[in-house]
């Protein structure tokens, strides 16, 4: 399948609120690039192996995750990573098991793909100055109160959890 129309599929598929490309290297690996939804793993037989297989098995730590869920309110995420990073194919499926059982709506968070070389589509890798992937931006009123980046320094909950709950 070429690209066009393999990223025409996963448009259509995903229903994306923003633009994204889908490129194939020669070993399969897919790469994101832009705004799209988590559906565009799942659309994609390749990363829906590597996406679901870490989202159904990973179980965060029950009190973290009740207190992300109290502290998640008006909370905004950002996310960007690269769909051909170890990191990310680790850490997000960890990062959406969590969103979903803490009931953080899919509205709420943003993800973007970059390219091998970290550019987006939109110029986001400068607006946040993204310098490794995954990087996880928690903002509040539309200001960032902290971010998670390449790995949490514990566990993803607790991290998030200490972010939310900073004053």
């Amino acid at each position: 399948m070429n690209r066009t129309v393999m990223a025409l599929a996963l448009f259509i598929a995903g229903c994306s609120a923003a633009p994204y490309d889908v490129s194939v290297e020669p070993n399969g690996n897919r790469i994101v690039t832009g705004h799209f939804t988590r559906s565009v793993f799942t659309a994609d037989s390749v990363m829906n192996v590597w996406y679901s297989s870490r989202y159904r098995t990973y179980e965060p730590d029950a009190a973290d995750l009740r207190a992300v869920a109290a502290a998640a309110e008006g909370v905004r995420f950002v996310v960007i990573l690269g769909t051909w990073c170890g990191d990310s194919k680790r850490e997000i499926p960890h990062f959406y098991r969590i969103a979903d059982m803490a009931g953080i709506p899919e509205e709420r968070i943003d993800l973007y793909g970059v390219d091998r070389s970290k550019k987006g589509m939109d110029g986001v890798e400068e607006r946040y100055h993204l310098d490794r992937v995954p990087t996880i931006v928690v903002e509040r009123q539309g200001r960032e109160v902290g971010r998670i980046v390449e790995m949490p320094v514990e566990t993803l909950e607790k991290d998030l959890r200490t972010i939310l709950e900073a004053k």
